[in-house]
C-alpha cells in the first residue's frame, strides 16, 4: 500500500468517527436510568464493602481489648489469691504458734495436768490470748464440749497438742 491509499483510509476513518460523534443521538431517560443506577450500584457496593472494612476492624479492636481486659481481671485473681493463700498461711501458722504457746502456758501454770483441765482458767487465758475472734470462739466452744466429757478432755487435749506438733 502506499502513502496516499493510507492517508485516504485514515481520513475516511476519521471522517466516520467524526459523523458518528455529530450524530449520535441523546441518551434516552431510560439509557440514563440505567447508567445512573449502574453507578449507584458501584457506590453501594464501594460503600458495603467499606462499612465490612470498618466493622472488622471494630470487632477486632474490641477483641483485643477484651482479651487485654480479660488477661488483667486473670492476673489480678492469680495475684489476689496468691495474696489471700500467703494471709490464711501467715495467719494459720500464727494461730498454730499461738495455740502451742497457749497450751505450754496450761500446762506449765497447772491449767493441764494428769488429772484434767481447769476449765475456768483454761477459758480465761484463752481469751487474754492474742487469737483471733474467731479461733477464741472455737477453742471456747471446744472447751465448753469438753467440760461436759470430762473423761475425754484430756485426751482430746493431747490430740490437739499432737495436731500442732508438740
Amino acid at each position: 500500500m502506499n502513502k496516499t491509499a493510507i492517508i485516504g483510509i485514515l481520513a475516511v476513518a476519521a471522517i466516520g468517527i467524526a459523523i458518528f460523534a455529530l450524530t449520535r443521538p441523546e441518551p434516552t431517560p431510560q439509557e440514563r436510568l440505567s447508567d445512573a443506577v449502574g453507578e449507584a450500584s458501584g457506590a453501594v457496593e464501594d460503600a458495603v464493602k467499606a462499612l465490612g472494612d470498618a466493622a472488622n476492624e471494630a470487632r477486632d479492636a474490641a477483641a483485643d481489648e477484651l482479651q487485654a481486659a480479660t488477661t488483667e481481671l486473670q492476673d489480678s485473681a492469680i495475684n489476689m489469691a496468691a495474696t489471700v493463700m500467703e494471709q490464711v498461711n501467715s495467719s494459720a501458722q500464727e494461730t498454730k504458734e499461738e495455740l502451742r504457746r497457749l497450751m505450754e502456758e496450761w500446762k506449765s501454770s497447772g491449767v493441764v495436768t494428769e488429772e484434767g483441765i481447769n476449765f475456768d482458767n483454761a477459758l480465761a487465758t484463752v481469751e487474754a490470748s492474742n487469737l483471733s475472734a474467731r479461733s477464741k470462739d472455737l477453742i471456747t466452744e471446744l472447751l465448753s464440749s469438753l467440760q461436759s466429757l470430762p473423761a475425754e478432755a484430756t485426751a482430746k487435749l493431747a490430740e490437739l497438742e499432737a495436731a500442732l506438733g508438740n
